[in-house]
């Protein structure tokens, strides 16, 4: 058994914007989640019927970078990308007239009108002390203006785009949800050839940042009665974690280098996917995981549950006991209960797909281009 995607033509007439740009700041970033999204629906706008060019810094280089060389325009005068967003970014886009700018990763110039900013989700308002101060302040200070004075927004998922229009005063009629989706590397090619032989450990995707709970699976994974199990954890390292005051267990793997194709492994040989985030916008790697052939043990935090419905395990992430409880549920369950769930997942996963996002991106476009939103 095949499946196959399928998605709308990215083909549509623009009738006022004249160009498309795109704020290329996330290409001189470490690419976490929010990146890679960027890089998704940036590489489909280039390769649509849209006139797009992607905007750097002077400092840029841009031979280095992941797109054609003839993608992007050098700008501005500043290396410090923060001003060189504000500043030169702004009056660049204001110089072209009938120009559209796009900004996917949650920052872009505040007093710019023709612009699309995607904002992912809201923790730095319900949870500043998970950032630094100047990160708290500054994006307290922008966000609300992005979303005031911004064209259109989009966000990643229904349970973000509610939490933009309650605390942003943002109508809904100006926000639109279009999806992450697992990149192509992380997509099994098709029903048999899913892994049900999995190997015994179970898996972490995310950075070492507070919100992503890692505290806690550390605390279970440490407990003796779990010792014959393995934990991996796949992400980068941060400060906040290193000052934790407890050594994780010998049978707790960190990796901080991972490329795609062998992250791709990871997901296909795990037993479980388990993530205990206090708060997501979204959660790329529960896809990831689910097209990937991966079970799903994940906190019940509304966006997880929102992108995994009824097909994962889920437990309380200020609980220790309920994480015991969701684990134990997992290991009772016999191979042919664990393949269905593989097979339901990598099934379900095929409900966010990039080209489908990239279409509804284009869509967006063409309706604002046409002054229908």
């Amino acid at each position: 058994m095949i499946l196959q995607k399928s998605s709308p033509s990215l083909n549509f007439d623009i009738l006022y914007f004249l160009m498309i740009f795109i704020n290329g700041k996330f290409l001189l970033q470490r690419r976490t989640g929010v990146q890679r999204y960027a890089y998704e629906l940036t590489n489909l706008l280039l390769k649509s019927e849209l006139e797009v060019k992607i905007l750097v810094p002077v400092i840029a280089d841009v031979t280095a970078l992941d797109f054609p060389e003839d993608a992007f325009i050098k700008t501005g005068f500043f290396k410090r990308l923060t001003l060189w967003e504000q500043i030169d970014l702004t009056a660049y886009v204001t110089r072209k007239k009938g120009s559209l700018l796009i900004s996917f990763c949650n920052t872009g110039p505040f007093l710019l009108r023709n612009h699309i900013i995607c904002i992912h989700d809201m923790s730095y308002h319900f949870n500043p002390k998970w950032f630094s101060n100047s990160f708290s302040r500054y994006y307290k200070f922008l966000i609300p203006r992005l979303a005031k004075k911004a064209l259109h927004v989009i966000t990643v998922s229904e349970f973000s785009k509610r939490e933009i229009c309650e605390n942003l005063n943002v109508p809904t009629t100006k926000v639109s949800v279009i999806n992450n989706a697992p990149s192509e590397k992380f997509v099994v090619r098709n029903m048999d050839s899913l892994n049900f032989q999995k190997d015994n450990f179970f898996l972490f995707v995310g950075s070492h940042d507070p919100r992503k709970n890692i505290q806690l699976l550390i605390k279970v994974f440490s407990l003796k009665e779990y010792s014959s199990l393995k934990l991996v954890v796949i992400g980068a390292a941060a400060g906040s974690f290193q000052n934790e005051n407890y050594k994780p267990a010998s049978n707790i793997k960190f990796i901080t280098n991972c490329d795609d194709l062998l992250l791709a492994d990871y997901y296909q040989r795990a037993r479980a996917l388990i993530n205990g985030s206090f708060y997501e916008g979204f959660g790329l790697p529960v896809v990831e995981a689910m097209a990937s052939g991966c079970p799903l043990i994940i906190s019940n935090i509304p966006a997880f549950v929102e992108i995994a419905q009824r097909k994962a395990i889920y437990f309380d992430p200020h609980s220790l006991s309920t994480l015991k409880i969701a684990l134990n549920n997992f290991l009772k369950k016999t191979d042919s209960e664990v393949k269905l769930l593989i097979t339901k997942n990598y099934q379900f996963s095929f409900n966010y797909d990039w080209k489908t996002s990239g279409s509804q991106l284009v869509y967006l476009i063409n309706k604002l281009s046409n002054g229908r939103y």
